[in-house]
């Protein structure tokens, strides 16, 4: 039996609100294509990740399937991450636009999934206007390493518009579309393991599946509303299962990144409580949306007056719900949709040290959107008065809401806004605090950046990433002393973290402590084996206790694990080139040349090598390359005219001479003769190519 859903395109009114939503959306979040990264993840995700950075290749496909790295296993949204490097390599505005690209189309396909299910444009228009422009939705949109909530949002809306399609006329090719979408949702963030159940939700209202409609007489008998209820779970059987397993994947992911808190942290009743608050809080927050925040850290004490009360509204809504299902079903829809969308993220299963989190109301306040809109049009009645009622309800909200909006997006701009504005609108944030200090110091502002630090390990003292970066800051400072005092606190508290034992190590270089120095090194490597920069700050401490060799056999270690880093193979290259070993130091800056083709710094040290072993064709073969590269550059050329003297050309030597002086090389007006060139040779051309090391 078909369901009977509404899906006629109404012109031209259907085209203006298609058209306000992405214009007015458009000019609030605009102004992000001038926003930079933000410390809070979006290094670890785009800036600094070395698999991102290299676009789409097959290594990073590979690694974004396998890897559970930030704790989560989303391939696709690793993917799109790295599409965007691809296209517009790390200009952090463009990132940001194709966050706001993909809100307006989920908000254009909220606009238009609802229409369809329940052929009521204005208020479909309603909802999708709330959703698109709520303050309380900043954080997902201007949040470049959020990705996973928009892409996942957009596959969501996707699911539900082929599974109407299906429901329209069931088919399994419809049905295995709509599958496919749903694993792409997962695959971009597991929060859609709710989406069974919100299928189900709509299925009562507004698809109303002929399963669940009863006569008068079968009201009487509950079995025949539960038979119908079984048949749609056993219909979605195949989507529960992928929720289950994303569930698994998701847990063994959190657990191997750490980020999943034991209860010894926060024990069970805390979460309970907070989860009991955070439900209520969201709602506020979405009727009064000011002090919204990256981050909001668990309060030192939990009241006990807001528990109870939030409880006792939590559970008189939930009640009035159930009891009008029949007569207002959208109550019922709207309210569960809030409550089971939100479950996953309401902090009963911790991830994090975060009380709460505006982002993860993207999906779930469309239905308390869905409430509120079908809710104040059934209270106003359908005559002409009551709609121009809410329509100038309408019309009043949305120019405050997207004030509101474009305020919270232009705290998104830097590290020091977002981070002072969290510092600004929350107590006790000693998150807030450590990322401004580190904001602070990656401008310059060690004095400040110090201050923070310090607020924040007066509020939290077991905070170890301030006391890591406030020893980092303090050794830019040249006080080595008190820096190391912060790096042992953090390794006590937590002895495997590996940057404080790096930080560790460079403040005892600093001291001259070298033995010191390369034990917090190996300890490093031990830890993470795969930390180029500890490789090469360990050879270096070794170098300067004379032990090349061991260097070199450290770092050739390093490579075994890091073939690429052309870092160390440069490194190793030039202790090679200072034990004399020009055959091996040559090997390793082609090869470091290879992964990296521009360092031009090797290019001309290659020259010298391969002069000094009399393979003067290679050394040509370079500087020509150089010349391509840089072809005002008059030491090229004259680097070239050196190199064909030695090889007897004196006529090629001659010529390029000449492009040296065209190109503004000033140490000789002419070339008169042969014997000129050649006291060149002899003289001053050899030792201009030693210079350019």
């Amino acid at each position: 039996m078909k369901c009977k859903v509404s899906h006629k395109v109404k012109f031209p009114v259907e085209i203006f609100i298609y058209a306000f939503l992405f214009i007015s959306i458009l000019s609030i979040y605009w102004q992000v294509r001038t926003f930079d990264f933000i410390s809070f993840d979006d290094y670890m995700y785009v800036r600094d990740n070395p698999y991102v950075r290299q676009g789409i290749t097959l290594e990073s496909i590979r690694w974004a399937f396998t890897s559970m790295y930030a704790a989560n296993w989303h391939p696709l949204t690793w993917l799109s991450h790295m599409t965007d490097v691809g296209i517009f390599g790390l200009n952090a505005g463009m990132h940001h636009l194709t966050n706001v690209f993909f809100h307006i189309v989920n908000t254009l396909m909220l606009f238009y999934c609802l229409r369809r299910m329940t052929g009521n444009v204005w208020n479909s228009a309603a909802v999708a206007m709330l959703f698109g422009l709520h303050p309380l939705h900043v954080e997902s949109v201007a949040w470049i390493a959020e990705r996973k909530d928009v892409l996942s949002t957009f596959f969501w809306m996707l699911t539900i518009l082929f599974y109407t399609r299906y429901v329209e006329h069931r088919s399994a090719g419809r049905y295995l579309i709509m599958v496919i979408c749903y694993v792409f949702g997962l695959m971009s963030k597991p929060m859609l393991v709710t989406l069974p159940f919100v299928l189900l939700l709509l299925d009562i209202w507004p698809l109303k599946r002929p399963e669940l409609i009863t006569t008068a007489e079968e009201h009487m008998q509950p079995r025949v509303w539960w038979s119908g209820l079984l048949a749609l779970i056993h219909e979605k059987v195949p989507l529960f299962f992928l929720a289950g397993a994303a569930i698994i994947v998701t847990i063994l992911a959190q657990k191997k990144g750490g980020s999943i808190s034991n209860l010894e942290l926060i024990p069970l009743y805390i979460r309970v409580e907070n989860a009991t608050i955070s439900y209520m809080a969201y709602l506020v927050k979405m009727v009064w949306p000011i002090h919204l925040a990256l981050f909001y850290p668990y309060p030192r004490v939990v009241n006990l007056y807001k528990v109870i009360t939030a409880f006792v509204f939590l559970v008189g809504i939930t009640w009035m719900v159930v009891l009008n299902i029949r007569r207002f079903p959208f109550l019922f829809v709207g309210w569960f949709w809030y409550l089971g969308t939100l479950a996953p993220v309401i902090g009963i299963i911790q991830v994090g040290s975060q009380s709460m989190a505006d982002r993860y109301t993207y999906v779930p306040l469309i239905g308390i959107f869905i409430l509120i809109v079908w809710g104040l049009s059934k209270l106003l009645g359908q005559s002409r008065s009551p709609r121009y009622i809410l329509a100038g309800i309408y019309c009043a909200i949305v120019p405050v809401i997207m004030w509101f909006t474009w305020l919270q997006t232009g705290y998104w701009a830097s590290n020091i806004s977002i981070f002072s504005h969290a510092v600004d609108v929350t107590n006790d944030n000693y998150l807030a605090y450590n990322s401004l200090g580190v904001a602070l110091c990656e401008h310059g502002e060690f004095d400040a950046g110090i201050k923070h630090y310090m607020e924040a390990l007066r509020i939290y003292p077991e905070h170890v990433q301030a006391h890591n970066n406030l020893g980092a800051a303090l050794v830019k400072e040249g006080n080595y002393k008190d820096s190391i005092g912060h790096f042992r606190k953090a390794l006590q508290i937590d002895p495997g973290f590996v940057s404080a034992h790096y930080n560790l190590g460079i403040a005892y270089y600093a001291m001259g402590k070298l033995d010191e120095a390369i034990k917090q090194y190996q300890e490093v490597l031990r830890l993470a084996p795969g930390y180029p920069e500890a490789s090469l700050k360990m050879a270096t401490a070794i170098t300067k206790q004379r032990k090349i060799n061991d260097a070199i056999a450290r770092l050739n270690d390093a490579l075994k694990t890091n073939p690429q880093d052309y870092t160390i193979l440069c490194k190793v290259a030039e202790l090679y080139n200072d034990e004399g070993n020009t055959e091996e130091a040559i090997n390793h800056y082609e090869s470091a040349l290879s992964v990296n083709p521009g360092l031009t710094r090797i290019l001309h040290v290659l020259v010298i090598l391969y002069a000094e072993s009399g393979e003067y064709d290679k050394s040509l073969l370079l500087l020509h390359k150089m010349a391509k590269l840089n072809p005002d550059d008059p030491d090229v050329y004259y680097n070239i005219a050196c190199i064909y003297s030695m090889q007897g050309k004196t006529d090629d030597a001659i010529l390029s001479l000449k492009d040296a002086i065209h190109h503004g090389f000033n140490k000789w007006d002419i070339i008169k003769n042969d014997r000129d060139l050649e006291n060149i040779r002899q003289t001053e051309g050899y030792k201009k190519i030693i210079q350019k090391e």
